[in-house]
């Protein structure tokens, strides 16, 4: 048989197409893994290795269409950390980047509940998204992980306990059409800055 100006034997041309099949199936493969580490890379937060604000909002539309479906609550908890900027201008930026991976590795450490995820959701704001988790259990794993987060004492000489502490709003509702996904993220900010004004390093729940 004659290809391309050369010939192959029978049985060389079958060898030769299966080893062309087999390096497309590699390649295929490789580009598939390739085209995962890009994905993952994109969701996740360059700083604190946790997922950013792009993979919480993806998920949190998915979760809320879900629980909408079925009826079941969905829950999130809103930190900040306290007086951050102070602990900059104390310590330094790199103490600061230090400071959020630390905080960032407490918080899924203290994460417990299936479906959770915990992200970066901007500066020193952390947020954890909740599926099929009514108030109090969402206000239990948010007191979780502040004693998580003071269990780390990291120095801060600017607040009250002298150590790193975080204030935490938490809201929970069952979605529904008279809502959008947008008015249960502005709860838990409310409870959040009921929280500072409560003197921070506390956690409120949305009424």
């Amino acid at each position: 048989l004659v290809r391309d100006g050369e010939v192959y034997p029978i049985k060389g041309l079958r060898a030769r197409n299966l080893e062309l099949e087999s390096l497309v199936v590699e390649r295929t493969l490789a580009l598939e893994e390739a085209n995962k580490k890009l994905q993952a890379l994109s969701n996740t937060d360059g700083l604190t290795g946790i997922a950013n604000r792009r993979k919480f909002d993806n998920l949190f539309a998915q979760e809320w269409n879900r629980a909408q479906r079925t009826g079941t609550p969905l829950a999130l908890v809103m930190l900040d950390v306290d007086l951050f900027k102070h602990y900059n201008d104390h310590y330094g930026h790199v103490a600061g980047d230090s400071c959020l991976q630390a905080l960032a590795g407490a918080l899924v450490k203290a994460g417990r509940r299936a479906g959770e995820l915990v992200a970066r959701y901007g500066g020193e704001a952390f947020v954890v998204l909740l599926p099929d988790t009514n108030a109090q259990d969402a206000l239990e794993t948010a007191r979780n992980m502040q004693h998580e987060v003071w269990s780390l004492a990291l120095p801060h000489a600017e607040t009250a306990p002298g150590i790193v502490t975080f204030s935490l709003g938490v809201a929970s509702l069952v979605p529904s059409r008279q809502h959008s996904p947008e008015y249960l993220i502005q709860q838990a900010d409310l409870a959040l800055y009921r929280a500072k004004e409560a003197g921070r390093n506390c956690v409120q729940l949305a009424t």
